[in-house]
C-alpha cells in the first residue's frame, strides 16, 4: 500500500512502500487496481493503513 495522493503527482509528498501480510477472511473486499486480487477490507492491518492515507497498489500471490 502507498500513501494516497493525486494520481500522477509526487510533489510535496513522500512515497512509502509497505509490505504486510493479511490472512484470508470473509466480508467486504478491497480490490487491487492491477485487476488481480483483493484483500479483506475489515482486517485490522488494512483498516489501519487506509485510515493513515495509504492506498492499495499491488498484491503478491503465494500458493
Amino acid at each position: 500500500m502507498r500513501p494516497a495522493g493525486p494520481p500522477g503527482t509526487t510533489e510535496n509528498r513522500q512515497e512509502l512502500i509497505v509490505y504486510t501480510v493479511s490472512a484470508e477472511a470473509a466480508g467486504n473486499r478491497l480490490a487491487a487496481p492491477t485487476g488481480f486480487g483483493s484483500v479483506p477490507r475489515d482486517k485490522p492491518e488494512v483498516r489501519f493503513l487506509l485510515a493513515h492515507g495509504y492506498r492499495l497498489e499491488q498484491l503478491e500471490r503465494g500458493s
